[in-house]
């Protein structure tokens, strides 16, 4: 059996090797391994050092709050999984928590050392080791080498590096489901165990993953679509289901302890997700601002929506208020509200699907509304621009190999669900890194953007003009709808 499964991956693999033999494969993996541990020490001290220097000596709001649940593993001074009782978030990222603080009392170190060590380790991790290998399972005909490797780490540095200061949920979310996804492409019994726990550990991290999740499982029992074998896709689905459920069990175990019920799910992820929907409703973007009250009055920094606005207005929506949330009533009305207007909530989508992607600040936690640099906002647009044309240019996507359109699908989900609540650009990660890997891995580059006849590239010159137009004109509309200048 085991035979038959891998028979799905060989195809891939020699799609993407002149020469599939042994010693070809071999060296190419000795390469790879080689380029990781030149790269990897590297990636983590900039990040250290940057540490250092970068001024954040404490956690803000959600960090806080995700730090201090690593506490709830207490039980009369003892380790208890069953003692966890958060309703509100998984035990998964609490629990990485709990054990990272464990570690900084052995050390010695304090809370935000321990938790900064851990970022630059889970940057170097994610940036030369996890999302290098998923380009080249996602893109076969990708190009590699230790510039295009440090360009990639270079652009998640250049516009996140802050976001691994601190203990929150989207990068260990993603690390997970990235890992998952690798799994599940390399189609061997281990590799959908992996799929299942990949993506099981991220939706207990966060909810948004939890749709993927399920997809997962089915596409591991759908595709390939030829040769058509009941068993064989019965088995990777039933792997991938049994890798979910060893990442959902201590979660099962909580929810029967606290509540007397064996859900494998968040108990209240069905109401956090409400709450996004309804603000969604409000704002298209959301930023959170911890710098002095002199620079904006309050944390929370609402850039407002007037067309959704104006939908909840017309429909006379009102919110409902359940510990302390203000939320939609249920996914039923939000569904009805959409087929209402449907100019109106595609449109807000649009707009909330560029603010996920239009980043202005490298941390979670503002500390000058003002420092967005136009700099960094014209290579985001540049970025975007050059992953569109790679894949909308026929040449320079069959450049790129048989595509795994199945693997970038997965990938996205999370982002497609973020578009339906207050966008803050963590939540399109997926989507970003996609981005820079076929900017970075990309082959022939130079011919993409240069060859061809005259007019193809007056053609890209221009519409890469027009693209950018438009961006910075959605950039200013939405930075033009604070809650405050509206108030005012």
């Amino acid at each position: 059996m085991g035979a038959a499964v891998q028979n799905v991956p060989a195809v891939a693999q020699q799609s993407r090797l002149t020469s599939p033999t042994r010693s070809s494969i071999a060296g190419g993996w000795l390469k790879a391994r080689q380029l990781e541990l030149a790269c990897f020490p590297v990636v983590a001290l900039a990040y250290g050092l940057h540490f250092l220097l970068s001024g954040y000596n404490r956690f803000y709001h959600d960090a806080t709050e995700y730090w201090q649940l690593g506490d709830r593993f207490d039980h009369n001074g003892h380790f208890s999984l069953v003692a966890y009782d958060n309703p509100w978030r998984g035990y998964s990222l609490p629990l990485l928590n709990h054990t990272l603080h464990v570690v900084a009392g052995g050390a010695g170190l304090g809370d935000v050392t321990i938790v900064k060590i851990f970022g630059a380790l889970l940057a170097a991790t994610l940036g030369v080791i996890v999302i290098p290998r998923l380009a080249r399972e996602l893109f076969p005909a990708a190009t590699f080498g230790l510039g295009r490797v440090l360009a990639l780490n270079a652009l998640i540095f250049l516009y996140w590096r802050d976001h691994f200061d601190f203990s929150l949920s989207d990068f260990p979310s993603l690390l997970v489901a990235a890992i998952g996804l690798l799994g599940l492409l390399r189609a061997t019994p281990q590799g959908y165990l992996l799929a299942g726990l990949g993506f099981g550990l991220a939706a207990n991290i966060r909810p948004g993953y939890l749709l993927a999740a399920i997809a997962v499982i089915a596409v591991a029992g759908v595709l390939p679509l030829r040769p058509w074998n009941w068993r064989l896709r019965g088995t990777a689905a039933s792997l991938v289901l049994a890798g979910a459920l060893v990442a959902s069990f201590p979660q099962m175990l909580i929810n029967h302890h606290q509540r007397g019920s064996w859900s494998p799910f968040v108990p209240k992820a069905h109401e956090i997700s409400l709450v996004q929907l309804w603000q969604g409703m409000r704002a298209q973007k959301y930023e959170t601002y911890v710098g002095p009250p002199s620079g904006y009055p309050k944390p929370g920094v609402f850039y407002l929506d007037p067309a959704t606005k104006h939908v909840v207005e017309q429909e006379h929506i009102s919110p409902v208020t359940r510990s302390g949330y203000e939320e939609f009533s249920s996914y039923g009305k939000y569904i009805r509200m959409f087929f209402d207007h449907p100019a109106e909530m595609a449109a807000g989508y649009v707009r909330r699907l560029f603010n996920g992607l239009d980043v202005k600040y490298p941390t979670p936690y503002v500390r000058d509304l003002g420092d967005r640099p136009l700099v960094l906002s014209l290579l985001q647009y540049t970025l975007m621009f050059l992953a569109i044309a790679r894949l909308l240019l026929p040449d320079a996507r069959r450049a790129l190999g048989p595509i795994r359109w199945t693997g970038i699908v997965l990938l996205v989900i999370p982002c497609v669900t973020a578009v339906t609540g207050a966008v803050e650009p963590r939540y399109f990660l997926p989507l970003q890194l996609l981005v820079y890997m076929l900017v970075c891995f990309g082959p022939d580059s130079r011919t993409f953007l240069l060859g061809g006849s005259d007019g193809r590239r007056v053609g890209l010159v221009v519409s890469y003009a027009a693209f950018v137009l438009v961006c910075l004109t959605l950039s200013s509309a939405t930075l033009a709808q604070t809650a405050l200048n509206q108030a005012g």
